[in-house]
């Protein structure tokens, strides 16, 4: 993979080789540096880790009380199973301190035996819709009242708590 030169890029992006000096203070310096960039550009990395407890996602967002602090963004992941055509499945997040969500998504597997991404939006028939929707306390995933059954799925809430 090549160094990216795009500034957005190398905030997050290491360097594929560094000069090192010959001279012993200069070559610790270097050293030191090159380490903190390397912790820097690791801990920044956008965890792959969907877990059905809350993890911190690694995302580091905005503070809207300061321009040189960030919020930690977090994720949570749900499993259901079966959502009848035309019912809806409500279920608690137990999230504490929702502030906001930066991130929800859903996939669900009917009973025609197919994946399908929510929203899902039919382009033929309005009804066999798929919706979720969040609040400070629930999730709620509508299945259309035409729309297959729902044999399974899952739920990702990525989101910031209160500075």
């Amino acid at each position: 993979m090549a160094y990216n030169s795009d500034p957005s890029v190398q905030a997050n992006q290491l360097p594929l080789s560094i000069d090192l000096p010959q001279e012993e203070e200069q070559l610790r310096q270097r050293l030191t540096d090159s380490y903190k960039k390397t912790v820097d550009a690791m801990n920044n990395k956008i965890g792959g880790l969907f877990s059905l407890q809350e993890i911190a996602n690694f995302e580091r967002w905005f503070s809207v009380n300061s321009t040189t602090q960030t919020r930690n963004g977090y994720r949570k992941t749900f499993k259901f199973t079966s959502i009848a055509t035309g019912a809806s499945y409500v279920f608690a997040h137990g999230i504490q301190s929702l502030k906001q969500i930066t991130n929800m998504r859903a996939i669900v597997y009917t009973d025609q035996g197919d994946w399908r991404k929510v929203p899902y939006v039919d382009d033929v028939l309005i009804t066999n819709s798929i919706s979720m929707k969040v609040d400070v306390t629930s999730v709620t995933i509508r299945n259309g009242t035409t729309a297959p059954a729902i044999k399974s799925g899952i739920v990702v809430l990525e989101y910031l708590k209160q500075d």
